[in-house]
């Protein structure tokens, strides 16, 4: 329901049930997915498992430990899904421009710096990453229809609206 953060209250007993575990697994989908990569998520999952065993951290040294692994800031990633309820939107505008249908694209994030990437249909039933940021971008579908374009949501955790 993306009513509350993941991470709560530190210091205080902050029990809440919630959608915090189908939130959390939705997250780790999504970044296996923007990593894009089996090779290295599996690695990182089983190096995750040997540099932290039997050790009590915190969620800022797994983040600090995936960034140096993937060489990749996911900070922002990390501080959108775990620190705020709303998940990302990645919002929508269609444009007719002759004959080509061009898509205008960005993020809707609590997080500023938020900006990880996304596949798309960019050809009918083809898919292909975007990259989108908090300012405005364009992607020309050319002759394909509006109701082709997808945005694959059944890999990326966010939320999609037409403006």
């Amino acid at each position: 329901d993306n009513k509350q953060a993941i991470i709560g209250t530190y210091g205080v007993n902050d029990f809440h049930m919630g959608d915090m575990y189908t939130k959390g697994a939705l997250m780790l989908h999504t970044l296996q997915h923007v990593i894009n990569n089996d090779t290295v998520w599996f690695g990182l999952l089983r190096s995750i498992q040997t540099q932290f065993a039997h050790q009590t951290i915190t969620s800022d040294d797994v983040i600090q430990f995936i960034n140096d692994y993937t060489k990749t800031d996911y900070t922002a990633f990390f501080r959108q899904y775990l620190n705020h309820p709303a998940i990302p939107q990645l919002l929508l505008k269609f444009e007719r421009r002759g004959k080509d249908t061009v898509v205008l694209y960005r993020w809707k994030t609590d997080e500023p710096a938020f900006a990880i990437p996304v596949q798309v249909t960019t050809t009918r039933n083809n898919f292909a990453f975007i990259q989108p940021t908090q300012q405005w971008k364009e992607l020309n579908i050319g002759a394909m229809k509006r109701k082709d374009f997808r945005v694959d949501t059944s890999h990326f955790y966010v939320g999609v609206k037409e403006e």
